[in-house]
């Protein structure tokens, strides 16, 4: 062999070791030839072409268009494709690193497929890049052909007839500026003051939109977007509101049921169970509710004398059934003094601990009885309270008989008998202080 033919010899191996160590680089990542990686081109935009680029690499890059399946649409070597012919749709462009000729073709999946002769590697993203028409189609009150709340409902649900994947509900004032985005479908209307009006959104991208924009002006989220072709007005004639009042006087320490053949009569655990089934319920159909009771919660007999044996420092049985229970407020009625303000003052300790519940009495002075006054301090007994249920301020406040003297143990505690001057004085401090509902317990 002569030297031309042995350098051609060795020429021929080293193509062909080139040719069969050829590999594709993993990594490679793809944006817009601007660095986009998600465009949003709304109804009114110019869709035409859009050009793309690789990260660098090594080896030859080709780009792929597929849909939101990875099913292959097209194939450009140059990175520049046309959307103006395409349907709207989500689409999605990719680069691959190859070696080999391009195999790729459109009906195949893109994330399985074997895009050329020797090797391929797909991107570790893509551009998204969304086409779709943003429609705000039209909403209703649900269940409802009226605007106005369903009865018993407090909370009214909204549905649209608008496609879009990403939906949302707008609150204006009848100005249309923003009142509150709602993170659902669902609007308690009794938080809001005056006239209003409920919205559709539909878009892309991120909202944007603030409480006080215009939302006939702004620009409300990041990408595409459409209000809906209506909107629903509320007055404060449509904000009704439906309270479930659950209510217990004299529990007077049945802790248990009646007894044999009398078990569905009495009985702390009956009691929670029906407590806990209409808080549900009500829950359910979006109707506030509120627990309270008229007072003589504890009554001397076997079931609370069982509550004297425990260690001074542990709550009464009595103390942990209403704090089981979860009152919002109780009465302080004349059997709560049976025992003597410490006893009662022991029960309230242990029915109040971790949580809001409040002893009610507007017509009881504690000032002589120190422990009991240390509560009222420390506000677990009040004269009033306010709840708020759904947007709504309901104050309670408590009265106690002005027979407690003569037929229980108050101590120090003096009764105040002036009732209506005493309810009267509540009913305003109560109002002032903004609530919509008033209830006397006593």
């Amino acid at each position: 062999m002569n030297p031309k033919q042995m350098l051609f010899t060795a020429l021929l191996f080293l193509v062909g070791s080139v040719s069969l160590q050829a590999q594709c680089v993993a990594g490679l990542t793809v944006a817009t030839s601007d660095d986009r990686t998600e465009i949003n081109l709304c109804e009114e935009d110019e869709i035409g072409t859009l050009r793309f680029r690789a990260s660098s690499n090594p080896t030859p890059v080709s780009y792929l268009l597929t849909d939101a399946q990875n099913t292959i649409i097209d194939v450009q070597l140059n990175g520049v494709f046309d959307f103006s012919g395409l349907d709207p749709a989500n689409y999605r462009v990719w680069a691959f690193s190859y070696a080999g000729n391009v195999t790729a073709q459109p009906g195949q999946d893109a994330s399985t497929t074997t895009l050329a002769g020797l090797c391929s590697e797909l991107s570790s993203n893509f551009v998204s890049i969304n086409t779709e028409e943003i429609e705000g189609g039209t909403i209703a009150a649900e269940g409802s052909s009226t605007n106005c709340l369903l009865e018993g409902a407090d909370k009214t649900r909204f549905t649209t007839t608008s496609p879009a994947t990403n939906y949302a509900y707008v609150v204006t004032d009848e100005n249309n500026v923003i009142i509150d985005l709602l993170s659902g479908n669902e609007a308690t209307l009794f938080e809001y003051d005056g006239d209003i009006r409920i919205w559709g959104l539909a878009f892309t991208g991120d909202i944007l939109a603030q409480v006080g924009d215009d939302a006939a002006t702004t620009t409300l989220t990041s990408g595409c977007f459409d209000l809906s072709d209506n909107f629903l007005p509320y007055s404060d004639e449509d904000k009704t509101f439906t309270l479930q009042i659950l209510h217990n006087n004299d529990g007077e320490s049945q802790l248990i049921n009646a007894g044999e053949g009398l078990e569905d009569i009495g009985g702390v655990a009956r009691f929670k169970f029906v407590v806990d089934s209409l808080r549900m319920e009500s829950a359910n159909a979006g109707v506030a509710s509120v627990l309270l009771s008229s007072g003589d919660n504890y009554l001397p007999g076997p079931e609370f004398n069982a509550s004297l044996d425990l260690p001074a420092d542990e709550p009464l049985y009595d103390a942990q059934v209403l704090n089981a229970l979860g009152y919002d407020a109780l009465a302080i009625g004349n059997h709560d003094f049976d025992f003597g303000p410490s006893i009662l003052e022991r029960l309230i300790e242990g029915a109040t601990e971790g949580n809001d519940t409040k002893f009610l009495s507007a017509n009881l002075d504690f000032s002589a009885e120190p422990g009991l006054q240390e509560l009222m301090d420390n506000g677990q007994i009040a004269k009033r309270t306010i709840i708020e249920r759904n947007g709504v301020k309901i104050g309670v406040f408590g009265l106690t008989t002005t027979d407690l003297p003569f037929i229980s143990s108050p101590g120090g505690v003096e009764v105040d008998t002036a009732l209506v001057e005493i309810a009267n004085e509540q009913i305003a401090a109560l109002q002032a202080d903004g609530a919509e509902q008033i209830i006397l317990i006593s």
